[in-house]
């Protein structure tokens, strides 16, 4: 672990065109960071492209208008100092081999065989022998030397020393390491929580995404797969009944036709037969006979011709065709539609303030309680979810933040070493959802400050459309785990507190 942090501290650190240290780092305004001279060796026609070819481009005139980077200097000389602690020295007993021992009783670095040598006697044997790459920094004042810098001005934010108090830093105040070096662990470690808190969550959401599109556009395709084949079958159904049509009509044609057809072979069998009667009676050369079988002719053929009128005036039949519609083929090659919505990748968050206090004016100041934490208990339409804590409070010490279920079970609970020394507004984060019937309480085991409160009654008051309040105390101490099971009652006193919580 200590290895991967190591090398991301390297990686922040390194100029991404002479991959080394930065030396005089300056920021572009794309917010990538280079150092001066490899900026200026990069210029190409009086201008500089940052190398990650995001469009920023800097003339020439204005290379020397960057503003440095203070963060990347400070963090530069952190890692340098620390690197430099151990690199390369010596035992300071033998001054020959290694260093690999730091003992801080000794104040000394040794090697492997003067460390036994040395811490041999049994009244050594008790010294604090440690790897030597785990030296601390040198604490020694630079302007006393001889002085270790215990203190911390407040006034000039400068670690200092005994000396430093007589004359430099005279009539500043000052607090010790040991008062000032929780504070600000603490505000190190509380001020981007809430960024980090909101990064883990995108980066979850987006994890999330990916499977949910995944499984959107799987059940998208089998959706457009399922829609086609519907669609064939329904078209092979209707080639189907076309064939049908088509090969019913064709029958009934085909019966017309033949009907037709045998019609006029018997028409021609009845030419036939009334061509042979006549060449018959011809050939008889009898005169008579001819004139006699004319009228039986005439007559017969009159009744031909009826028929052959009948049959002519019968001689039609429908053919069927079958009619493409070409403007189906453009509703086919057209049809359907793949439609896209914005849907937003990272939800804002945004947070609101609720306001706890008492809107009347009366404020009261009344000294920490040792055994007693001051708050309210919520009555929710819906859940929510709070960021941090303020509280109206001069405090010089630890403020814990208690959340209470809606059992009485202390679910959740933080702190934060506060070095206000007046009254004002000091804000504990901490991340937890409150349901109907939560409590929140704060609670400081400290002898000495005060926390502001507004008198009233105890009952329940409005904050908004989804949330009322109502004044509460429980007795606990600054040890209480988790679990644990509070009593919790009504009081008429305020506490001065506001909450931040996530409005979606």
């Amino acid at each position: 672990m200590a290895n991967n942090t190591t090398t991301a501290m390297n990686d922040i650190v390194t100029c991404g065109i002479c991959l080394d240290y930065y030396r005089d780092p300056r920021l572009l305004p794309c917010s990538h960071t280079y150092c001066y001279n490899c900026i200026k060796q990069l210029i190409t026609n009086g201008q500089f492209a940052c190398p990650l070819r995001d469009g920023t481009i800097i003339d020439q005139v204005n290379i020397d208008k960057l503003p440095m980077n203070r963060t990347a200097t400070d963090m530069v000389e952190f890692l340098s100092t620390t690197s430099r602690n151990i690199v390369g020295s010596k035992c300071d007993n033998c001054t020959t081999n290694q260093c690999e021992y730091w003992c801080s009783k000794c104040e000394s670095l040794f090697c492997a065989t003067c460390s036994k040598i040395v811490h041999s006697p049994k009244a050594l044997q008790s010294h604090s022998v440690v790897s030597a790459k785990e030296k601390p920094l040198s604490n020694l004042c630079l302007d006393h030397p001889d002085e270790k810098t215990k203190y911390w001005c407040t006034i000039c934010e400068a670690l200092i020393c005994r000396d430093c108090l007589l004359f430099k830093h005279k009539n500043h105040t000052f607090v010790t390491l040991q008062d000032v070096v929780p504070v600000t662990k603490s505000k190190i470690q509380s001020s981007l929580q809430p960024i980090k808190q909101d990064l883990e969550e995108i980066v979850a959401k987006i994890g999330d995404t990916i499977v949910q599109q995944e499984q959107h556009y799987t059940e998208t395709k089998a959706n457009i797969d399922d829609t086609f084949l519907r669609l064939y079958q329904s078209l092979d159904l209707r080639k189907a009944e076309l064939i049908r049509q088509i090969d019913e009509n064709r029958a009934k044609e085909t019966s017309i036709l033949n009907k037709f057809q045998s019609d006029i072979d018997e028409q021609l069998k009845v030419f036939r037969a009334r061509d042979m009667l006549a060449k018959q009676i011809f050939e008889t050369n009898d005169n008579i006979q001819i004139m006699k079988m004319s009228h039986t002719l005439f007559d017969y053929d009159k009744q031909i011709r009826e028929q052959y009128q009948r049959i002519d005036q019968e001689c039609t039949f429908l053919t069927a065709n079958f009619n493409e519609d070409t403007s189906l083929q453009q509703q086919i090659l057209t049809y359907g539609a793949i439609l896209t919505d914005e849907l937003p990748l990272i939800r804002k968050i945004n947070r609101v303030q609720l306001n706890l206090s008492r809107s009347s004016e009366d404020e009261c100041q009344n000294p920490y309680e040792l055994d007693r934490a001051r708050g309210y208990i919520f009555q929710l339409k819906t859940p929510i979810k709070i960021c941090s804590v303020q509280v109206k409070a001069s405090i010089h010490g630890s403020i814990f933040v208690y959340i209470i279920n809606d059992e009485g079970m202390l679910i959740k609970k933080t702190s934060l070493i506060s070095d206000d020394t007046t009254m004002k507004w000091t804000t504990i984060p901490i991340f937890s959802e409150l349901k109907d019937n939560y409590s929140l309480f704060v609670f400081s085991p400290n002898v000495s400050g005060k926390f502001a409160y507004k008198s009233g009654d105890n009952s329940f008051r409005p904050i908004d459309n989804n949330c009322s309040v109502q004044s509460k105390d429980t007795l606990i101490n600054a040890d209480i785990p988790i679990g644990t099971k509070l009593d919790v009652w009504s009081n008429r006193f305020s506490i001065e507190m506001m909450i931040d919580i996530e409005q979606q």
